[in-house]
């Protein structure tokens, strides 16, 4: 069977390490035991739908402040009650804590606004509320069998306190009595019978049995023989006691035994459970993310941190290997980086083969392998003799055969200082040869070295690319920024230069090596001329970039403003166009009060200035809702509410509401389902509309009656004429009016206020107090 990883990897990539700072994460011993149990492997639905749980984790921690309590570790209890006649009373108070932490967790999921597997997940835990009441009324807090656990025990515990407060008064009536005999007045017990202290040479002025005695013998701890029946029938309650209360005992052994197995399963969701928590809070505290997963070996680091280092300190990593590009050849300086970039790439990899996330930006791309194999050690030693040679060639060796005995197995290399350790130019050759026979095997290479043939190998070979370590030589001291594309160089006769070696030893130096070594550092420092050129163009155009989009963002907020402002003066001329309205509507209501023929044209004139400034102000509230504010949630929306609907321009009635997505209705007599997002609240509209203004004659009755009378028309007649006296109401400024349309069936009235409900001016509606109607009158509230 192919293993994913062996010890020599899982050491050099420091997986445990790893899991143990996600493990500081769970909230028991469970968890952060099921966090060090996790194991890397190449099951990409598995893995995809692990992290599907911890994103659900992730997201209800963030936003419904979901969290796992400590749980205490039982499992040894329960074996021992597997095995045991009985568990000690105190045992059952970490069991009692369990089972009440995990019926917690139940309700707390359960509770979830979202989060459907971790709620799925949750459905698996089971709850042992007969178990839990079993124990709270049988222990207590202090881990002793209660003394009310059961009935009988209870009334043994009574008759026993009885006994005893008997035998008590007996006592304290001698002391008081017999002071003078006596040593201390105390009561106390000697084998487990009530006595008291009395002088050893007047003991014979009391009747009783010594039962103890002090070491000095002035002491004698006597039982009176008035107390014997009484210690008698204690010592025989007591002992009925402890049996009720090992009977008791027995009894909760026997259903812990019987739950045994269900509380252990529960306690392994339980485990899976913290599992997950000690994931999504590693992430959140981390900014770790979720990546996105491959099986085609490619990689794509954008701003990859390694766990282990200081967050605060630690250059991130972006690094990219796919298609046509199978292996990666690292070089530079020592201490410039080239080992943790390996070891990132190799646990980030690990680790979201765990399904854990990876601290990392979005956009990170993760390859899922069947093996990940790797040759890291100390580069730095000075200790690079045969051994060291053969230690590392006898790991390669082995890298080579589980390559070739999974050749079909998509693999991560990675190796530190390939062929080093050895003589420079047989090591070259030797790691030549291995970087060919891997890439002839489907497996992806990411490889360190200092070797210049390596490099150019590397720039010549169309699966490899090269990169490098930065290294300022300002400072002298490497950035630790990966530059891809761009081979790496010693800098060793730069830096010999910066700190005062002359510049004849160093032509020198430079005589002693090849043409074609030269030629190659000197290439190497043009193409890092060349990336620092392009470095420098591309922040250029980063800032260029922030630039315009913050001026874009200016230019918005100038938009959203103008809006603000033009909506503001819109609001106030229809505020001043109501005041007109509302001028007209006095003139009007002094006009129909006038009784003479001649003033008949001046009522026409003010009629129709109503008319006017109603028509006004319908179209500036119209403009005005469509920008009404929206409603904040659900909640806010009632039946029979009126509302704008985005597209229509009329108001709305509210019929029925389902789900955010599905609230119906009446629009214009048609009944249509929308969303909540498409709503906006409407403003009070105008009360007379031109519509209802029109229909008033002028030669009418002035004022409207206190009451309008229905009663033997139709439905269509009747809701002619109410329609005609709300208008009447609303021009003579009542809030008030009353509809007779009688009792009947019930259907004339019904009628009448299903259409009242769909007038935006009506406020309320009402039956009339019994002694004014009842329900044969319908008072109406305008508003």
């Amino acid at each position: 069977m192919m293993n994913l990883l062996n010890e020599r990897t899982r050491r050099d990539l420091e997986l445990d390490k790893a899991l143990k700072v996600v493990q500081q994460h769970a909230a028991s011993p469970l968890g952060q035991a099921a966090v060090g149990k996790l194991q890397p492997h190449s099951d990409r639905a598995g893995i995809e739908a692990e992290y599907a749980r911890v994103r659900d984790c992730i997201q209800a921690v963030r936003t419904q402040g979901f969290h796992v309590n400590y749980l205490p570790n039982i499992e040894d209890i329960l074996q021992h009650a597997g095995q045991a006649t009985t568990v000690a009373p105190e045992d059952f108070l970490p069991v009692q804590s369990a089972l009440e932490v995990m019926r917690t967790l139940k309700d707390r999921i359960a509770a979830l606004e979202e989060g459907d597997l971790l709620k799925k997940l949750g459905q698996t835990l089971e709850s042992f509320p007969a178990l839990e009441s079993f124990i709270r009324r049988s222990v207590s807090d202090k881990g002793e069998i209660r003394d009310d656990a059961s009935p009988e025990l209870r009334q043994l515990t009574k008759r026993c306190r009885s006994a005893e407060g008997r035998a008590r008064k007996r006592l304290e009536g001698l002391l008081s009595s017999a002071s003078s005999i006596v040593q201390e007045a105390v009561i106390t017990r000697r084998g487990g019978r009530l006595v008291i202290p009395v002088k050893s040479h007047l003991r014979n002025q009391l009747d009783g049995i010594v039962q103890d005695s002090s070491g000095s013998g002035q002491t004698l701890f006597l039982e009176p023989t008035s107390v014997v029946s009484e210690n008698n029938l204690i010592r025989e309650l007591e002992g009925e006691i402890r049996d009720e209360k090992l009977r008791v005992l027995q009894a909760l052994t026997d259903k812990l035994r019987e739950e045994s197995e269900k509380i252990l399963r529960s306690l392994k969701v339980y485990a899976w459970i913290d599992c997950l928590y000690a994931r999504a809070q590693y992430a959140l505290k981390a900014n770790a993310r979720i990546p996105s997963l491959n099986t085609q070996g490619t990689l794509r680091l954008m701003n990859a941190r390694h766990p282990l280092l200081n967050p605060k300190t630690v250059v991130p990593l972006d690094l990219s290997l796919g298609q046509p590009h199978q292996g990666m050849v690292i070089t530079g300086p020592n201490t410039g980086g080239k080992t943790i970039a390996l070891k990132t790439v190799g646990l980030l990899t690990l680790m979201a083969q765990c399904a854990i996330p990876i601290p990392a930006d979005e956009g990170t791309q993760l390859s899922l392998f069947e093996q990940v194999r790797s040759d890291i050690g100390d580069a730095q030693s000075i200790e690079q003799n045969l051994s060291t040679f053969s230690s590392h060639l006898r790991n390669i060796v082995s890298i080579l055969g589980d390559v070739h005995q999974h050749g079909e197995c998509l693999s991560l290399i990675l190796l530190d200082e390939v062929g080093a350790g050895t003589d420079p130019q047989e090591g070259t050759a030797l790691a030549i040869a291995l970087l060919q026979a891997l890439l002839a095997m489907p497996a992806r290479l990411l490889v360190t070295t200092h070797y210049s043939a390596l490099k150019r190998f590397a720039y010549s070979h169309p699966r490899l690319k090269n990169a490098s370590v930065e290294f300022d030589l300002e400072t002298l001291a490497p950035t630790y920024r990966l530059l891809e594309g761009v081979p790496g160089s010693s800098n060793a006769f730069l830096i010999a230069k910066r700190l005062g070696l002359s510049q004849r030893l160093i032509d020198a130096a430079k005589g002693h090596l090849s043409q074609g070594e030269v030629r190659t550092e000197d290439v190497i420092q043009q193409l890092q001329a060349e990336h620092a050129a392009l470095d420098q163009e591309r922040q250029a155009f980063r800032q260029a970039k922030e630039g315009l989009e913050a001026q874009v963002k200016r230019y918005q907020e100038k938009l959203i403003q103008l809006e603000r402002e033009h909506k503001q003066a819109l609001s106030e001329e229809t505020q001043r166009l109501e005041a007109e309205l509302k001028q007209a509507r006095q003139t009007l209501e002094e006009a129909l009060h006038l009784r003479h023929r001649q003033e008949e044209a001046s009522l026409k004139q003010s009629l129709r200035q109503v008319v006017v400034s109603s028509q006004q102000v319908t179209q500036a509230r119209q403009a005005l809702g469509q920008e009404s504010p929206s409603f904040g949630s659900l909640e806010q929306v009632q039946v029979g509410q009126t509302v704008h609907v985005k597209g229509f321009r009329k108001l709305a009635r509210v019929l029925e509401i389902v789900t955010q997505d599905r609230i119906q209705l009446a629009v214009d007599g048609l009944r249509v389902w929308t969303r909540l997002e498409d709503l906006r609240l409407a403003q009070a509209p105008a009360k007379p509309t031109s519509k209802r203004l029109t229909s008033i004659k002028v030669h009418s009755t002035p004022t409207p009656p206190m009451e309008l009378n229905v009663r033997g028309l139709t439905v269509m007649e009747t809701l002619e004429l109410v329609d005609q006296y709300l208008n009447q109401l609303l021009l003579a400024g009542r809030e008030q009016g009353f509809i007779l349309h009688g009792k009947g069936t019930g259907a004339l009235r019904r009628a009448i206020r299903d259409h009242l409900k769909t007038l935006p001016w009506v406020k309320e509606t009402r039956s009339a107090p019994p002694a004014e109607g009842g329900d044969g009158v319908t008072v109406v509230l305008l508003g």
